[in-house]
This record gives C-alpha cells, structure tokens and sequence, in this order.
C-alpha cells in the first residue's frame, strides 16, 4: 500500500499495520518532480515517518536562505534536483523564474524549490516538517506550525492534527479515536510555552479538499469555543503579584479580557524601560527588590520571581541637606548660557474631581518638598563654575489665583539661587485646577509619578484628618550624583569610542519662540505590531526600529548615508549596585551621540542602528561624564531624539486639565538643536513631535518617519527576514558581522551523500 499526498501520521501507521498483513510505503514527491522523488518503508516501531531517501536519478538538498546547505538536523527547506525536475510552468514564466532555480552544486543542474520544510536524519533519511507558508508570527514569536501538528500526532490516539492562527490565538483541530485531556498540559512537555495552543477543536475527522489535503478553510469557518485562554496561571504568590503588576501597567495594550501569564515576556507585551522603573516601583511597594538588569535578563513572571528578593535596606530615610556634586546634564545645561536660564521647566496641570482646600494643599505641598529632597535644590555660581546644594526643609510656595494668566507668572517665578526651584497653584473655577511647576534641573519625565502619586496620597490622609505616610524614600538624588562622580574615574577607556561618535554642527541661532513643532500620529494596530510582534526576526527593541527610521528619513531629506543621534535617555539603568532610585525625584537624564549609517535595504538599516545602539558603553554614562571633565569636546548630531515609552495617566483623582499650560520654557531661550524629535505611546498610539526651526523643509518628514518605520516593521514581520548579528552573543568580544558570517557558515555541512 503507498501513501502520498499528506504527512503520514505514526499512529495511522501502527493502526494500519496491526490490522494488514500488507507492506505500507511511505512516497512523498510534488508534480513539478514527476509526483515522488523519496520513498519510506514504514514500521510498526517508527516513532516519526519520514519521507525517506531519493529514488534513483534524482538528489534532495535542505538549504537555508542563501541556499547553503544545512547541516544533519537543522531545518531548511527542501530543494529537489535531477532527471524528474520539469522544464517550468506552461506560459508561466514569472513562477517557473521563482521556483526552478539554477543549482549552486551541479553546473548545467536545475533545482525545484518546494516550500516544504525538512531536515536530514541521522541515518541520511528526510523528515518532513511542514510548509513554509505555515510559518507564522504570533506576539512577536516565530511559530512553526507544522511543529504543533507534528507533536499533537505523536500523542496516544490522535488521528489528525492542524493549527491555525484565529483572532490571533493558536487554534489547534484535532480528531482522535479516544476521549483526550489536557493536551496542553501534554505539549507544554515538548514545545516553548509560546506554541502551545490557546483553543483546543476536537472534530470527528479532519476536513479535505478534493485532491486529498487538508482543507483549512472549512476549519477556520468551524465555530471556536469562547472560553479558553492561552495563559499559564501562577504557582505562588509572588508570580500572582508579578502577573497582577504586568496587567495593571501594559493594560493599554492587553486585549479585553486577556490575563498575563507566568510565561508573558515584559517586553513582548508592550513593555520598555520606563515602565520598567514603573514596575520596580510597585514591588518595591509590596516589600521586594528588583533591578532594571533583572527586569531585561529575566522578563516573564516566572523568571522575575526567582530573582526578586525581599527589601531587607532602606535608603537614607531622614532630611537630606548640604552639597551635592553637578550631574553631567546640570553642566551641559549650564553651558548653554541661557538668556533666561531660570525659566527651562517642566509642569503639570491637571483637573481635580474633589474639592481643593488650599490650607490642605499648602500642607501637602509641605510634606512633598520634604520628602523629595531634590525640589529644594538651588545652584549658584562662584568663579565661573556651577554648584548645587540642597536647601534645608521650608513651607512650599503656593500661588491662589482667579484667572488663568496668573498661572504664566508662577511659571515665571522660580530661582536657581535662592529658590524655590519648585512651586505650585491651585486655580479656583469648576473644576479647580493644580499647577505645579519645577526647573528642569530638578526634575525629568520619570519624576512625575512619585510625585502626582505622593501628592493624592497625603492629600487624602490630612483630609481625614490623618498623619498620612509616604513609601519609603529610595535612593537620594544626592548619593546617586555622589556616586555618578566616583563612575567618572572608570570610564576614562571609552574616550576613543567617543570620539568617533560626536559630531559637530554649528548651533542654531534660533530661539523658542521661532521654532515650530509637527506632530504626527499611528493607529493602534500599526503600533501594536511595531511594539510586539516585528521584534521576533532581528531580536530588536522599538526604540531600535524608531532610532532606524529616523536616521533612513533624515538620511534621505539630506541625501547623506550617515546621522547623528543626540539620544536623551531616562538615565535611572546605571549599573550601580544597591542603588534604587525608581521613586526618587531629580533630573538623571543621559544624552549622548549616536553615530546610525542609512543606506541599503530594510534589513541593513536595522542592523546599523541595532548594532550601532547595543554598542554603547555603560548605558552611555560615559560621555557626560568625561564632557564634564572637559576630556571630550563640546558636540551637538543631527537630531536630538528622545523616546518616552508609554504616558500613562495619573491614577487617582487628578486627571490631564483641558485648558493649556503656560510654556515651560522661555521664548528669549536658545534651542539646543534644529531639530528636536519626541515620540510617546498614549492608549496604545505611537505619537511624534517634530520641533523644527526650519518647519517648512521639515513638513513632510514626520509623516515620512512613519512610513520608514512601517517599511521596517513590514519587514521585519516577513517570514522570511531574520539574522543574527554580533550583539545577539554579548560574552564574544571583538566579533564583527563578517566573522560571525564566516562562523555560521563553517557550522553547515554538506548535503549528505545519500542525497
């Protein structure tokens, strides 16, 4: 009896040969070969069914992308060759071009390229996995399908098995001559948790086509159950509570109903690094330490809680005063010699949805700048140099105010000297509404959580008539600048890779005042699939794929092949040990050059700005510190570029104020760059301001950065794209993309002989 057509599963072949006395060949082959090029003598104790060896005349290969030959296991795709090779297809020439290829091995020899995926045995005989067109990407895994079949068949009493990607889930049919359960229990034994199917189908037989295969579309139109989810519940509380946390933080972009599971990647759900301090924060909250490192090598719940210790120190927990050294951003803003240096700042103002007291809100205020001992901060400068100190513990400044104006003169009002550098108002009308305002020297984007958060918190508390309580300070601003100055003493090696970055642009004589901001905005589903599922080919992060974007559309608007990045960073990821500063208050921003080459196809121009990324040094500290040594010049790229990650709205009963802040920044004040890029997520949008002081040449480019970075992520979601690049193995120092090609290729063998 010979079977052909469709894979042959092992269980029908021990049931055939338990009740025949009859020989069972196994014959696998395509029309475009003369129907069978291998043949198989099946068993009863064959465990898998292969498709053999070739029959005489004709000679199989397994090749790769780049139709090299793989070596014995691997997987490839199967390329036949030899006398029953047709001539193409008829009045087909395009297809027959794509199909039958000249063969690298054997001069004046034609190939067919199958779309079947493979890979030898040991013993030199072929099994079939699959076709390639079943390869899919689901969450920003790469997925066979072919595999989940492949492993549904080997389980006791299964009779047929196909897989399929519905609504996004993995969907798997399957029809079987004997009550099963828990397949999945089953499989998760044998395949990544990211395979196992989230819906299980039972059907009395699997449906096919007229020519004998399986007919996929009458299954994808079969009615699916409701209630299963692809998720792996928690064993312990701790992975419940790192579940719990995930859920609450990537809620924008979590499906309705979808729970996170111990096997959920941090950052294959959404995740990036500022949500990450996010994260550190609330678990420090519930008693346990984690570090941003942690969070990066270990990112799903069930890693993190094996790596999650208990809080067993406390930072400094009294009133922090006296000097503190200039953190490298201090100096490169005093640098800048501002005609207005005094009014940079950073606000927010937001509606309340209670009744506002001001003697509370003084009160509070108190308390907060108490707690945050950066918002006391003053600089000063003696004999041509900047200095900081913090000032010790006084009432907070609050401004009452009637009108809308008023708020601009509270802007206006900070002092770097004598302070404060930190102020707020609280604007009667319905709803009454909170400013509050701080320097940019005190604070950054990350700051604002603590403190909106802080600031409900006590207020609630003294309005009970409580003495309210914070969450245990982390560590202070000043030990952590304290620390960024001993760091400067061991990054003088990175001077020479610093050197090769920088770049040195005359500056813009422009002023805030001349510059104009574009803005440009994605749908939910495109950034969705830039935020998960386009990772999966080249193992990158957004942020890579955004900084690529940018640089191929500043490439192209200047008709150059090199950019270069001024990257501003959040700055809190330093590598510094027993150090948390996930709710402390002060500016840590890092901005550094990048130096991103743009030219060639997709897949180059991800590499450049992958590889050229993953190649900073610690976190890029080293450039701001050896600037404010004055071992590194002054430079100014192409571009200032900053990526917040996601914005979240504040928790509680604070909310973003429809009426418009007063400016933060002063109009007389000097911009840093001509061009200024900002991108954000905001319920699960991807958003770009462009600031530009040249805003009619720049009009179309944040449109056209979009459309680089959807090239990108089409890209990147193509099946076909992938490689591995030399920051994918950190531990192999000095490796370039061309040994690491020359590596990969010595690890292939030839075809085996019996080919």
């Amino acid at each position: 009896v010979f079977a052909s057509g469709e894979a042959l599963p092992a269980d029908l072949v021990r049931r055939f040969m338990g009740q025949h006395p009859a020989a069972l060949v196994n014959l696998y082959g395509p029309t475009e070969a003369a129907i069978d090029v291998s043949v198989w003598r099946c068993s009863m104790d064959d465990v898998i069914v292969p498709i053999g060896k070739p029959i005489a005349n004709l000679r199989l290969y397994i090749l790769d992308a780049a139709m090299q030959p793989l070596p014995i296991g691997s997987i490839g795709e199967l390329y036949i060759g030899g006398v029953g090779v047709a001539r193409g297809y008829l009045k087909r020439a395009d297809l027959t071009e794509e199909r039958f290829l000249a063969s690298p091995f054997i001069e004046g020899d034609r190939l067919y390229r199958t779309g079947d995926r493979c890979r030898f045995l040991a013993d030199g005989n072929i099994e079939y996995l699959g076709r390639l067109d079943h390869q899919v990407k689901l969450r920003g895994q790469r997925i066979e399908l072919g595999e989940i079949d492949a492993a549904l068949l080997d389980q006791p009493a299964i009779t047929g098995a196909c897989t399929l990607v519905l609504d996004n889930r993995l969907i798997a049919f399957y029809s079987s001559n004997a009550p099963q359960s828990d397949l999945g229990a089953l499989l998760s034994a044998q395949l990544p948790a990211y395979m196992v199917p989230a819906v299980w189908v039972e059907v009395p037989a699997l449906p096919l086509t007229t020519n004998g295969k399986i007919d996929r579309k009458a299954l994808a139109a079969l009615p699916l159950p409701q209630s299963q989810e692809a998720r792996v519940a928690p064993r312990n509380e701790l992975e419940a509570l790192f579940c719990q946390l995930f859920g609450e933080l990537l809620s924008d972009m979590l499906s309705r109903g979808r729970e996170v599971g111990t096997t959920d990647s941090f950052f294959a759900l959404g995740g990036d690094s500022i949500l990450g301090l996010k994260l550190i924060s609330r678990l420090r909250e519930q008693g346990y330490s984690l570090t941003p490192k942690d969070l990066f090598r270990s990112p799903t719940p069930a890693a993190l809680a094996q790596v999650a210790s208990p809080l067993l120190t406390l930072a400094e927990q009294g009133e922090v005063t006296g000097a503190m050294p200039l953190m490298p951003l201090h100096q490169w803003f005093f640098d800048q010699q501002q005609p207005h240096a005094a009014y940079w700042n950073q606000s927010v103002l937001a509606d309340s949805d209670r009744r506002l007291q001001p003697a509370l809100v003084q009160a509070t205020l108190d308390r907060l700048v108490a707690h945050h001992d950066a918002l006391r901060l003053r600089f000063a400068e003696q004999d041509g140099q900047w200095q900081a100190h913090i000032a010790p513990v006084d009432k907070a400044q609050l401004t009452l105010c009637e009108q809308p104006g008023q708020l601009e003169q509270v802007a206006r009002s900070l002092n770097l000297q004598d302070g404060p550098l930190f102020a707020a108002a609280l604007l009667q009308g319905e709803p009454q509404r909170l400013y509050l305002v701080a320097h940019h020297l005190v604070v950054d984007a990350v700051s604002w959580t603590p403190l909106l958060e802080d600031f409900q918190q006590l207020y609630q508390g003294l309005e009970r008539g409580e003495t309210p309580a914070l969450p245990a300070k982390t560590t202070s601003y000043r030990q952590w600048a304290e620390q960024m100055r001993a760091h400067g003493d061991k990054v003088g090696a990175e001077q020479r890779y610093w050197n090769v970055q920088t770049a040195q642009n005359t500056a813009p004589a422009a002023t805030f005042a001349e510059r104009q901001t574009l803005s440009a905005r994605w749908d939910a589903t495109r950034t969705q699939q830039w935020l998960t599922e386009s990772h999966a080919a080249y193992r990158t992060q957004p942020e890579e794929l955004l900084i690529a974007a940018l640089a191929a559309t500043l490439a192209q608007a200047e008709k150059r092949e090199e950019i270069v990045v001024d990257l501003e960073r959040h700055g809190r990821d330093a590598p510094f040990e027993g150090l948390d500063v996930s709710r402390t208050v002060g500016w840590f921003t890092t901005l550094f050059p990048l130096r991103v080459k743009s030219s060639g196809a997709p897949a180059e121009r991800v590499r450049e700005a992958k590889e050229a990324l993953r190649a900073v040094p610690g976190n890029g500290l080293g450039h701001g510190l050896l600037r404010q040594r004055g071992e590194l010049p002054a430079s100014r790229g192409d571009v200032l570029f900053n990526y917040l990650g996601h914005e979240q709205a504040p928790e509680g009963w604070l909310r973003a104020s429809t009426l418009k802040a007063p400016a933060e920044v002063a109009a007389i004040n000097k911009v840093s760059h001509g061009r200024e890029v900002v991108a954000w997520l905001e319920e699960g949008v991807l958003h770009i301001e462009w600031h530009s002081v040249t805003p009619d040449a720049d009009s179309r480019l944040p449109a056209r950065l979009l459309e680089h970075l959807q090239a990108l992520v089409a890209h990147c979601l193509d099946p076909q794209s992938g490689a591995l690049m030399p920051s994918d193995f950190p531990l192999a120092k000095g490796m370039n993309q061309k040994s690491l090609d020359m590596l990969l290729s010595k690890l292939k063998t030839k075809p085996n002989p019996q080919s």
